[in-house]
């Protein structure tokens, strides 16, 4: 079998620009989007995709939060699906041996947050 690979669409705006260019043409013209960038991951999301429209923090409950998720996926257009029978809260975790080093840089980097924020 084989798989047509399609070309990304480029707006005829764009075509021809370097990426600086294209980067400074959109920062001039285009519409701003506020996100927040997670300091203990790194991961972005905008402030306002959500109905309450505010992000927070402080509304995972860490007792029943899969910190570690396993998900499944059945291959090109079949998505991933959690396993939530195979996926382990914080508690959970924290009890790996294999996984002790995510928990020692966590408990690293949040000290770095809260010297920040103290």
């Amino acid at each position: 079998m084989q798989r047509t690979v399609r070309k990304k669409k480029v707006s005829s705006k764009y075509e021809g620009m370097t990426r600086e260019e294209k980067r400074e043409l959109v920062i001039s013209e285009g519409r701003d989007a506020l996100y927040i960038a997670c300091p203990l991951c790194g991961f972005n999301r905008p402030i306002g995709k959500y109905d309450t429209g505010a992000v927070k923090f402080s509304n995972m409950d860490l007792d029943v939060f899969h910190f570690l998720v396993t998900r499944c996926g059945g291959g090109l257009g079949s998505g991933f699906f959690k396993v939530p029978e195979r996926s382990h809260i914080l508690q959970e975790v924290k009890q790996m041996p294999e996984y002790n080093y995510l928990i020692e840089d966590m408990k690293l980097q949040v000290k770095k947050i809260l010297g920040v924020l103290e």
